[in-house]
């Protein structure tokens, strides 16, 4: 069940993953990063772009996040 204020955030694997490092390493620095519940979504996907992909990754990046909000 999602709660008001939870977020979903779907993304594909280039931003996660690189051929440099470990797959956990990069899954951790990623919810690291969205342990900020109150930063705006857009300012939080410009965050994870800026921080998680690299240059030098040509896999393609796709990113989505979505908050839910009370019914009415």
């Amino acid at each position: 069940d999602l709660e008001p204020g939870d977020r979903l955030v779907f993304y594909t694997d280039g931003l996660v993953e690189t051929r440099r490092h470990p797959l956990d390493e990069r899954l951790g620095r990623l919810l690291t990063l969205l342990d900020c519940p109150d930063r705006p979504l857009e300012e939080l996907c410009d965050l994870l772009l800026r921080t998680l992909h690299e240059p030098d990754n040509f896999d393609d990046v796709a990113l989505l996040i979505a908050r839910a909000t009370t019914p009415g």
